[in-house]
């Protein structure tokens, strides 16, 4: 039945073509009815309305074929505009991210570095007072020969007391500092040296130092002291010296003084050797290293 309407269709068709072919005025069209053995019914044009159709499809063809053409230009135009202009976007968010992160590193840095000094110091504080808390009452009777003294808790620290924590970050410093050279890249966090920490941690190790050299001159000094008056109040005592005794203590102090002199000597001479090859041993091989180093990169470039 579908095909029986489709005969139908094509036939009608066929006619109303005829029909206004023959009102414009036109040739005359042979229409020629065909039935194939199954009862379908189909209906053919002359040769000359044949050839008419054949053109019209041939160039509907070639306008679809040309339309084709066109539109996948345009696509391919249009895919690699966005591409251009997509990657051209994603090149400037990575920059913008690059600039931002950046930024934000030296930060983070700061704040991890304020919150473990922080903690360090929390938990020196928390281990200090468990080291020298005083025995609880279980722990006395524990121990029947503690007496009161011996269990008393010593003085701590005073509350406001904070141990002294020092965050660095070494080759950070060496990389700005222009210590390690510039094929090991750049910084990861910090752009100067005072953010890297390590000129904070120069000063105090200086300044303690420095306290523990002026505490041991003070002491030399003081039993300098005592050991003078010692001497005054033994020469006080025994009354006034002769000649000969006055000579033979002006000749041991000479003495005494010489040999403290070449001892002085003989320690600031093995202090100064010392120094001289770590100096040679540990750092002017580093030096003759970078030197080189330096001279092959300037020769290849």
């Amino acid at each position: 039945k579908k095909e029986a309407r489709e005969a139908k269709k094509q036939a009608q068709e066929a006619v109303k073509a005829w029909e206004q072919k023959v009102a414009a005025g036109g040739p005359a069209v042979t229409l020629r009815a065909v039935a194939d053995a199954d009862g379908r019914v189909s209906v053919r044009v002359g040769a000359d309305e044949c050839a008419a159709l054949r053109a019209e499809e041939e160039r509907t063809k070639n306008e679809y074929y040309d339309a084709n053409d066109l539109h996948q230009k345009k696509r391919k135009e249009h895919a690699t505009w966005k591409r251009h202009v997509h990657d051209k976007e994603k090149v400037q968010h990575e920059a913008e991210c690059t600039s931002l992160k950046a930024q934000l590193r030296p930060l983070c840095a700061v704040l991890r570095n304020e919150f473990a000094s922080r903690r360090l110091q929390s938990d020196f504080r928390a281990g200090l007072e468990e080291l020298l808390r005083a025995p609880d009452e279980e722990e006395q009777g524990a121990s029947s020969s503690a007496t009161p003294a011996a269990v008393a808790a010593p003085a701590i620290r005073p509350e406001d007391y904070q141990m002294r924590v020092h965050c660095v970050s070494a080759t950070d410093f060496l990389k700005v500092a222009r210590i390690k050279t510039q094929s090991d890249g750049k910084s990861a966090t910090f752009e100067s040296e005072e953010e890297t920490g390590i000129p904070e941690l120069r000063v105090a190790v200086h300044e303690t130092t420095a306290q523990r050299r002026e505490r041991a001159a003070r002491d030399a000094l003081r039993e300098t002291a005592y050991l003078v008056d010692e001497i005054e109040v033994h020469l006080g005592s025994a009354g006034g010296l002769s000649a000969t005794a006055s000579a033979q203590c002006q000749a041991a102090f000479d003495a005494q003084l010489a040999e403290l002199r070449s001892r002085c000597e003989a320690s600031c001479s093995d202090l100064a050797w010392a120094l001289r090859r770590e100096v040679d041993v540990g750092l002017v091989p580093k030096f003759n290293q970078g030197v080189e180093r330096g001279q092959r990169q300037a020769l290849a470039t």
